[in-house]
């Protein structure tokens, strides 16, 4: 009987993962993926176990994303958007950098990683030590993005005039809000597929970023 739920609630986690969170370290698990399998795990167990008390429930739910969590701690960090392509978007050199820029790494499309998973495993082997913001560079395109953790919230950069005869660059600076890991994974693995560009239907962008904290005072209050 006992495997028979445990059996239920890992048929009710087919198709779900708990990944890591680089946010938060190197082995750190995603708590709304953790959260989302425990919602699927507990409603199918009760549904065909009623008779089961909320103790035991929550047993089965624990131990099915405990296995799923520890399944994903050893595997490398990716994207979680198919990026499995080194050279995809055309891009063949990016710069990632952490807050105070002192821990710069350079990736090449000749290497074993892909660009978001490589950046994401720099993320993590820096995220302990206090930075939550993150930028990823292409340099030769003149763009990037900056990943804000503390706010949810991001920059992507374009040059809108470029150094000529002495005369600095000028950059065009716009923000948007992201919800989450999950929003997150998606704009890295846009950005390192099809740079700034790729990027318009993570909307809407804004220029001012007092508009950006007002919309991020909407969000958080619950108004649309």
């Amino acid at each position: 009987e006992v495997l028979g739920v445990i059996d239920t609630g890992e048929k009710a986690s087919d198709g779900l993962r708990i990944r890591r969170d680089p946010r938060r370290g190197k082995r750190a698990t995603d708590k709304a993926e953790w959260e989302r399998m425990q919602t699927a795990v507990e409603a199918a167990v009760r549904r065909a176990h009623p008779a089961l008390v909320d103790d035991a429930v929550r047993s089965v739910s624990f131990l099915v994303c405990s296995e799923a969590a520890a399944r994903s701690r050893d595997e490398p960090i990716n994207d979680g958007d198919g990026d499995g392509d080194n050279a995809a978007g055309g891009k063949t050199a990016l710069t990632f950098t952490d807050e105070d820029a002192s821990d710069e790494t350079s990736w090449r499309a000749s290497d074993v990683l892909g660009a978001g998973a490589a950046f994401w495993e720099y993320v993590a082997e820096r995220s302990g030590r206090g930075g939550d913001v993150f930028t990823i560079e292409d340099e030769a395109m003149g763009e990037g993005i900056q990943l804000h953790f503390y706010a949810d919230s991001a920059a992507r950069v374009t040059t809108a005039v470029s150094a000529k005869d002495g005369v600095e660059p000028q950059y065009r600076v716009e923000y948007a809000l992201v919800d989450g890991l999950a929003g997150y994974r998606a704009l890295v693995g846009d950005f390192v597929r099809g740079g700034c560009a790729a990027l318009d239907h993570h909307r809407p962008w804004m220029l001012d970023h007092d508009e950006l904290e007002a919309a991020r005072r909407r969000r958080d209050s619950g108004a649309t």
